[in-house]
């Protein structure tokens, strides 16, 4: 941020508040090829909401996934990392490979959509590959275009398109969540000690992140350290859960899918692992394309598996009482905390670099 940020605050704050208005506005915007009146059956009943049927059905979790996948390669290949810090082109040359396999994601969601709507009758006025096609299209120009609010919201507003795009929608859904969750209690159907639960992770969580940003500083690679390897270990969790319940049923997808559903434990220490292996190796993805960070592995680690690993105990007894997941919670205190520093709101971090 230039240094006059603190004075252009109101301004980007603006900006930024438009660009997620004209997020929400197309989470209303239905996928054209859609039965208008079936449509609005389907919205009456709730069964399904308008944002799944819309033109943002998508949002910006096709870009999120490509850098997930990306992460992913550099941790496996960690002279990626060397080369994509190398010079600004190269810098370049990598977000334009991010967003060129985010538009691949969005066209193979699209299709899986259109198939989708396909099956639930008279929904789509004329099915065929004119509906399939035009599905793919616009979902692929929406994602497009959610990249662009997201960098518009980088240049012109406070920073973190790509994440404030991501964080809109389970922020904007929370308070019915809690509503929900209060009337839950109250009507005896869901226990008070799972929302205290809940509630005391969430403030753990969140003072602990927002430490360790304070300490190590809003930097690009401390942001990083503790977003990404928290997207990845999530990302890999359910992959490692399915191949431990086929290996533990001989094979059987239904008996793994059952089992695995009677081990609240054994999932919690399995994200305590994946976070443990994602943080390490992250960071060595880091040291070994010669970028300087301030973070402590062994703090790091420690917050992500025993926030993890408490999450999956929590979720698992009282389902439901967390309506942010770890990985939500965590983002949005990076967010929030950088943005803060970012317009003079908050001290300088004094962490020297590795």
């Amino acid at each position: 941020m230039p240094e006059t940020a603190g004075r252009d605050l109101p301004l980007r704050l603006a900006l930024t508040l438009a660009a997620v208005a004209v997020f929400f506005a197309g989470r209303h915007i239905p996928l054209p090829g859609l039965d208008p009146h079936i449509l609005g059956q389907l919205l009456q009943a709730g069964q399904s909401p308008s944002a799944n049927l819309s033109v943002f059905a998508l949002g910006v979790m096709p870009f999120v996934s490509a850098l997930i996948i990306l992460e992913i390669v550099k941790l496996a290949v960690p002279g990626i990392t060397r080369w994509q810090h190398a010079t600004p082109r190269n810098a370049m040359r990598f977000r334009s490979i991010a967003v060129g396999l985010a538009l691949l994601f969005a066209a193979a969601q699209g299709l899986g959509l259109a198939v989708a709507f396909e099956d639930i009758p008279r929904l789509v006025g004329e099915p065929g590959p004119l509906f399939r096609i035009g599905c793919i299209t616009t979902l692929v120009a929406a994602t497009a275009l959610l990249l662009a609010l997201a960098e518009f919201i980088d240049r012109r507003g406070i920073g973190y398109g790509l994440w404030i795009l991501f964080l809109a929608a389970p922020l904007a859904a929370l308070p019915m969540q809690l509503a929900q969750l209060a009337e839950a209690v109250a009507s005896g159907r869901f226990a008070g000690i799972g929302i205290v639960l809940g509630a005391g992770l969430t403030v753990a969580t969140v003072a602990a992140v927002t430490a360790m940003m304070l300490a190590w500083g809003s930097t690009a690679s401390t942001s990083g350290a503790i977003i990404w390897p928290t997207l990845i270990a999530y990302t890999a969790y359910p992959w490692v859960l399915m191949l431990l319940g086929m290996l533990l049923t001989g094979g059987n997808p239904a008996m793994a899918q059952a089992l695995l559903t009677t081990l609240g434990p054994v999932l919690g220490v399995t994200v305590a692992i994946l976070a443990v292996a994602s943080v390490y190796l992250y960071l060595r993805s880091l040291r070994h394309g010669g970028v300087g960070y301030a973070v402590d592995p062994a703090i790091l680690m420690f917050l992500l598996a025993a926030t993890g690993l408490s999450a999956e105990l929590i979720d698992a007894a009282y389902f439901g009482a967390l309506p942010l997941s770890v990985a939500q919670l965590a983002v949005a205190t990076v967010v929030a905390t950088g943005i803060l520093r970012d317009f003079r709101m908050l001290p300088p971090a004094t962490a020297a670099s590795n």
